[in-house]
């Protein structure tokens, strides 16, 4: 994991989690809750005014990382219930650590593809108001599972650490559902954004449009919980929706995707020629800004500490900061924090 500043009159932070891992009993191999800690504090020497934490495309992982990378945007207190299907059983999840690590203005980047985890940490910042959620819909994904061995032979607890190898293989069964705090179901429906940016697979992603979805109940049990002052939103969704309304290449994307929704129930080439150019349109459209940028994405003191002497790194970090600065929807998300800062 890597942190950056993106510079535009402010100095933003920018850290991408491409998924919730968890760590091991060696310290020195932290879950991401710990690694994205050290990340903001490499951000707060650089004097950052604002956070972007991009969520785009992580699928999930961890409830536990999520739950300690909530917590280091918030106090302590609830942040969500989950159901045991086994037992039928109610609990609530919790913060327990008092104290946080950042208390800046914050920015959480979703879209179609950021499911499980994701989408359970984007709903605990919207609990407190403790951040803006920026994107699209996200995926609808708020069950978990755990993995058994079909195999009767041998006890779960060898199998599962490999000194006995299943014989038949093993079965992803749904053991939970996750529930906000008023209780509510969230499956199937994601998290709606406070700022909506439309993407383009928007249309073609989400749990209930899967061939087999699952549905959970709302759970009676609500829990209250202190939260943080409302969030200024109105003038922030109409300055962003009329920067919409003028991005050409904003207009490009939602053109494509009328061009092909109409394509979606018939047969696709399988020429490797037509697939490969159908991608690198679609790609060409949704993160390669054409416009000149007005901000800079530069590595923190920290990395360009690293660079000085690991030559290998340097031309990963040249394509991340290349990437940053033609990415629109990053773009599009330093412009609503130039407002949020004039408001606040």
């Amino acid at each position: 994991m890597q942190s950056y500043i993106l510079k535009d009159k402010a100095n933003i932070g920018y850290i991408a989690l491409p998924d919730f891992y968890f760590g091991t009993d060696d310290r020195a191999n932290q879950g991401c809750a710990g690694d994205v800690a050290k990340e903001i504090m490499k951000l707060k020497k650089e004097q950052i005014e604002g956070l972007i934490l991009d969520l785009r495309y992580n699928g999930g992982g961890s409830v536990e990382e999520a739950i300690n990378l909530a917590g280091l945007f918030i106090n302590d207190g609830p942040l969500g219930l989950t159901k045991n299907t086994f037992e039928n059983k109610i609990t609530t999840l919790k913060d327990y650590n008092r104290g946080t690590v950042y208390d800046g203005p914050l920015i959480v980047l979703v879209n179609g593809y950021s499911a499980s985890a994701s989408e359970l940490f984007a709903n605990m910042m919207q609990e407190y108001n403790r951040a803006y959620i920026v994107g699209d819909t996200t995926f609808g994904k708020f069950i978990g599972q755990v993995v058994l061995p079909l195999d009767t032979v041998g006890s779960i607890e060898s199998i599962m650490r490999s000194t006995l190898k299943p014989k038949f293989g093993y079965v992803k069964v749904t053991s939970a559902q996750y529930n906000g705090l008023n209780g509510k179901s969230l499956q199937g429906k994601g998290i709606i954004p406070d700022i909506v940016l439309p993407q383009l697979m928007a249309r073609t992603t989400s749990e209930a449009k899967e061939p087999h979805p699952l549905f959970t109940d709302d759970l009676k049990k609500v829990i209250t919980n202190q939260k943080l002052p409302n969030l200024s939103l109105q003038n922030l969704v109409v300055e962003s929706k009329a920067r919409f309304l003028k991005n050409t290449e904003f207009q490009q994307m939602m053109a494509y995707i009328r061009k092909t929704t109409q394509f979606d129930n018939k047969p696709l080439s399988l020429k490797i020629t037509n697939y490969a150019k159908k991608v690198e349109t679609e790609v060409d459209i949704t993160t390669r800004s054409k416009q000149p940028t007005t901000y800079t994405a530069e590595n923190t003191q920290f990395y360009k500490e690293r660079l000085l002497v690991n030559e290998s790194l340097k031309k990963n970090n040249e394509a991340a900061i290349k990437y940053l600065q033609q990415d629109f929807y990053i773009k599009e998300t330093l412009e609503i924090f130039k407002n949020l800062l004039n408001i606040k």
